[in-house]
């Protein structure tokens, strides 16, 4: 194999592996990879709980964090989360992916804001794949706008990646959805219910840290994996040539929280395959997310 091919071949893999962390997509929900018995026929809403009894014993005031269990700390959190009426989190992280005896590492980058009922959505990243995009919603008006980020102006300062944002295009939010199978506002990527967290003996208790915080990790294999990741399964292959989409083999998040059941830091570990004209892709990844409360001024692009 020439050095031409392989190197396409890994540009080729890492633009699918930024696709599915980063919620970027060029085609419709693609879920022909997951077993027969889990197939949900594209629908988010079959795959998440019913949480309305539990948010009601949430906002009773009559339980704390050891009261329920690690998956309804996750649900109530992000109930939580969803309704702060501001919101800020960044996210940095290791992309590695291996094909043809070849590695590769990739750096990631990214910050949500949400500010009462304006939302924007910034992912960076610069390497042998390099992309910048930036996400406006205004929920009142039900539009995005989407900006596309100049790769070659990608700076570092203090470790912070800028650039330059020259060209963009509109949806309604109706077409977002459409397009990423989810709504704007769930910016949590896996969907964390009774369904996808199955195997309870992968789901370890809340424990309390030192500092008052709680912990607890929840992981998912195979199926269950390709379940909880449901947002990130997307056709791709008009733009990358690859054949599948990924195959989840292991997600995992170590969550912790606050006793408010606000988040406070979450750690993603994934690992799947990819196969692309015969050759399989092992892609192993790492991912570190702080989250804030206080007002910050989202940043302008015009």
């Amino acid at each position: 194999m020439n050095k031409g091919r392989i190197r396409r071949i890994i540009a080729t893999m890492l633009v699918l592996v930024l696709s599915v962390l980063t919620g970027y997509t060029v085609g419709n929900i693609y879920i022909s990879t997951i077993p027969p018995e889990t197939i949900v026929n594209g629908s988010e809403d079959k795959l998440r709980d019913d949480t309305t009894e539990l948010i009601e014993k949430y906002k009773s005031g009559d339980y704390s964090i050891t009261d329920f269990s690690a998956v309804e700390n996750y649900q109530i959190a992000e109930y939580v989360y969803k309704n702060q009426e501001n919101y800020y989190k960044f996210q940095t992280g290791t992309v590695k992916a291996k094909a043809a005896g070849i590695n590769q590492t990739q750096e990631m980058q990214a910050q949500k804001f949400k500010n009462g009922n304006n939302f924007m959505v910034e992912k960076i990243c610069k390497g042998l794949v390099s992309i910048a995009k930036r996400f406006y919603y205004d929920k009142d008006k039900e539009k995005v706008t989407v900006y596309y980020g100049d790769t070659d102006k990608i700076k570092s300062k203090d470790g912070f990646y800028t650039t330059e944002y020259p060209s963009k295009s509109k949806m309604d939010h109706d077409e977002y959805k459409e397009e990423f199978a989810t709504s704007f506002e769930n910016t949590m990527p896996y969907i964390v219910s009774s369904i996808t967290c199955e195997n309870d003996y992968k789901i370890t208790r809340s424990h309390k840290n030192e500092d008052g915080t709680y912990t607890f990790t929840l992981e998912f294999e195979e199926e269950y994996a390709q379940l909880a990741g449901f947002y990130y399964a997307y056709e791709v292959k008009n733009s990358s040539g690859l054949e599948k989409p990924p195959t989840f083999k292991y997600l995992a998040m170590d969550v912790t929280i606050n006793s408010d059941w606000e988040f406070v830091r979450v750690v993603y570990r994934e690992e799947y395959t990819m196969l692309y004209t015969g050759l399989i892709a092992n892609v192993t990844d790492l991912f570190y997310e702080d989250f804030f409360y206080d007002y910050r001024e989202i940043p302008t692009t015009e």
